[in-house]
């Protein structure tokens, strides 16, 4: 009997959640209605020149020249580049 009861009220919570949302997608509706109605003009706007930039990318930086991966590793861990490896520990 308990268990009937549980999902009696997760069934009535998940109803008033479902019609919360709808509630919420019919004022986001009507809201985008009633701004259309307002601007005109912006609902008559090309739909292929949205979003489209005005201006080119930029452009990218000329590829650096070829370093030695093991010296950005070392300058990226703060080690001087010109530096030796540590001796290897003998047991």
């Amino acid at each position: 009997m308990e268990q009937l009861v549980i999902l009696v009220v997760i069934g009535l919570i998940s109803l008033v959640n479902w019609l919360l949302q709808k509630a919420a997608e019919k004022r986001e509706l009507a809201e985008m209605k009633r701004k259309a109605a307002e601007e005109p003009s912006a609902a008559r706007r090309n739909v292929y020149t949205q979003g489209v930039p005005t201006q080119p990318p930029p452009l990218r930086r000329p590829a650096q020249p070829a370093q030695d991966p093991m010296k950005e590793l070392m300058e990226a861990l703060g080690l001087p580049a010109g530096a030796m490896p540590p001796r290897p520990v003998t047991p």
